[in-house]
């Protein structure tokens, strides 16, 4: 099975029951949890999130989920780092998402679990 890289927008919608995407986001976690990545950017980036936008126990919550869940949480190296870099003065994105897709083209991954529209046209195949 391909490794699947969940990027914050998942974990953010599975953490609030309002949240639009929250049903889907469900699925996907359970349909690729053994297969799923995420990254040090994406857990910190959730966590602030969660504790801003619903409180800080969530975040908490959502946090200890991931670590404790079959989702391996990449680190990123100064090799990314600075990949990340240059394509972040380059693109109009996030530097998490940049380190997102600077994570999955050193690894050879695909696709990717996103709500976020800002990895449209960047050659992945996006699961939603």
């Amino acid at each position: 099975m391909d490794k699947v890289f969940v990027d914050a927008s998942v974990f953010v919608a599975l953490s609030n029951e309002r949240d639009v995407h929250h049903k889907k986001a469900l699925q996907m976690i359970k349909e690729n949890l053994s297969s799923a990545i995420t990254s040090d950017h994406v857990f910190d980036e959730v966590l602030s999130v969660v504790a801003r936008k619903v409180n800080r126990e969530k975040a908490i919550e959502i946090g200890k989920h991931i670590l404790q869940a079959e989702i391996v949480v990449a680190r990123t190296n100064e090799q990314v780092f600075q990949k990340a870099w240059q394509l972040f003065q380059k693109e109009a994105l996030s530097f998490t998402d940049c380190t997102i897709i600077e994570l999955m083209n050193t690894a050879g991954m695909k696709k990717i679990a996103t709500f976020d529209k800002g990895f449209e046209n960047k050659g992945l195949e996006i699961m939603r």
